[in-house]
C-alpha cells in the first residue's frame, strides 16, 4: 500500500513517513553518542612530516593509495559513466 496518499493522524501520510525516519535517525545517532566509545588517536606519519610541501606530498602518497584497491577502480569507472548525458 502506497503511505503517501493516505492521512495519517490529521497529516499526510509522505509527512508521517519523513518524520518517523527522522526520529529514528536522531535516536540511532543519540544512542551511538551514549554508547560507543571513540579510539584513542595516534600520531600519523602525515603529522610528522610537518606543514607545507611535506605534509601535501604525505596526503597525495594516502590519496593514490586507495587505487590499489580494485573495488575503488571500479567505483571511480561507475562513476564516470554516470556522469554521460544518455539522452
Amino acid at each position: 500500500t502506497n503511505m503517501a496518499r493516505k492521512e495519517i493522524l490529521g497529516l499526510q501520510g509522505w509527512r508521517v513517513a519523513f518524520i518517523i525516519v527522522g526520529v529514528a535517525s536522531v535516536l540511532v545517532g543519540v544512542f551511538a553518542a551514549i554508547f560507543m566509545r571513540e579510539p584513542p588517536h595516534c600520531v600519523s606519519s602525515t603529522a610528522e612530516m610537518g606543514r607545507g610541501w611535506g605534509a601535501v606530498k604525505a596526503e597525495l602518497r594516502e590519496l593514490l593509495r586507495y587505487f590499489r584497491l580494485p573495488s575503488f577502480c571500479v567505483l571511480i569507472l561507475q562513476g564516470c559513466f554516470g556522469t554521460v548525458p544518455w539522452n
